[in-house]
């Protein structure tokens, strides 16, 4: 989920200058599949870098396109762990909630652009966006390894405590 911050980051320039009102064309940018130099505001105005800030057309896109490429990285990724025999019920659970909360998410921001920025829509990707990252939050810490240190150290702590459980 390295892509996460980048993401969300993107979402904060989207939703700052109200950039979805931009273009609500998804998944094309008006006649083309992505955005072109012609979407770019006068270099002679603005230097190049600050169309990636400021320029609500790119932000939208790069933010709609991230978002997507995330999406399915994670559901790739995902269904590749879940064909793991030895993974744990939680871990599973959790997979299956961050893939699922992902999709949502990509649907539920393709009708904000679609609907035109709705401010229930609006404010219903912002709380997916908190899920999400719930969501990656729960799955890092339900599918990470036992450290043997702390087993072999709960069992020691168990012979000490009790003996007759340890037996």
């Amino acid at each position: 989920m390295t892509l996460l911050p980048l993401v969300l980051l993107t979402g904060f320039f989207t939703a700052g200058p109200c950039a979805g009102y931009s273009c609500n064309t998804f998944p094309w940018v008006g006649e083309h599949w992505f955005y072109t130099k012609n979407h770019f505001m006068s270099t002679d105005e603005v230097p190049l870098w600050k169309n990636f800030f400021e320029n609500k057309l790119i932000c939208q896109v790069n933010h709609r396109t991230l978002a997507t490429i995330m999406t399915l990285w994670a559901t790739v990724a995902g269904i590749n762990c879940l064909r793991l025999t030895k993974i744990t019920g939680l871990a599973r659970f959790s997979l299956v909630f961050l893939i699922t909360a992902l999709w949502s998410q990509l649907f539920l921001g393709m009708n904000v652009i679609w609907n035109n920025v709705p401010i229930q829509l609006a404010s219903a990707h912002q709380v997916g966006a908190m899920t999400i990252l719930t969501a990656v939050l729960f799955t890092c810490h339900s599918a990470r390894r036992v450290d043997l240190r702390h087993m072999k150290n709960l069992v020691g702590k168990l012979r000490i405590e009790d003996p007759a459980a340890y037996k």
